[in-house]
């Protein structure tokens, strides 16, 4: 955690207000190696901007030009993160706080038929204020 909070720091007083940059925070690799789940950090408009989270499912080794249509997790403030395969067909997301934007809990990825889906869990590690008591 504290080395995203360094990577954020240096990458705003680096490019100051420009551009979009993506930085690969975590890759899950399903139990079947055929599939990755991949965190994406994607900062926004330098020192002024925002910071968005997305989780791509893609085929194993992929990176980078990930489609909208293999996200399946958007979300901003995003601590305390992790991805797990469950079984071959089950993701969990896993985090402490979120902020969720986007969420599908199902895609079936590119070259798999529509009987071979993967499911997509989200799961708060505490739960949220408005559930204490």
């Amino acid at each position: 955690m504290k080395h995203n909070v360094l990577f954020f720091v240096t990458f705003l007083l680096i490019i100051g207000c420009a551009g979009t940059m993506e930085k690969e925070l975590e890759r899950a690799t399903s139990p079947d190696k055929s599939i990755d789940a991949v965190l994406v950090a994607e900062m926004h408009g330098g020192a002024a901007g925002s910071v968005t989270f997305s989780v791509y499912i893609v085929a194993k080794g992929k990176n980078k030009k990930y489609k909208s249509e293999e996200q399946v997790f958007e979300a901003t403030g995003l601590k305390g993160h992790k991805l797990s395969w469950l079984d071959k067909d089950i993701l969990e997301i896993k985090y402490s706080t979120a902020r969720i934007l986007h969420f599908r809990n199902y895609i079936v990825p590119t070259g798999r038929d529509k009987s071979n889906s993967i499911e997509i869990r989200e799961t708060p590690l505490t739960p949220p204020p408005s559930f204490e008591h």
